[in-house]
């Protein structure tokens, strides 16, 4: 069953710390519903280090298997 939105719990912006280069980023409210809608984890890299994972095509580090 799918879930309803207004199932959805609270979510508030949050600051995040990036596992790769340790700087702070923001997962703002919509981005959190946009993944919870989605059944997915909270990122944890910042945007930046995404890219370069992405770019370098460390599928294996992307977390691709």
């Amino acid at each position: 069953m799918k879930q309803k939105i207004t199932d959805a719990p609270n979510f508030k912006t949050m600051i995040l710390s990036c596992r790769d280069c340790g700087n702070d980023f923001l997962l703002t409210d919509s981005e959190q519903r946009w993944m919870w809608k989605r059944n997915l984890a909270n990122p944890t890299h910042c945007q930046q280090c995404r890219n370069l994972r992405k770019q370098s095509g460390d599928t294996e580090k992307a977390g691709a298997k």
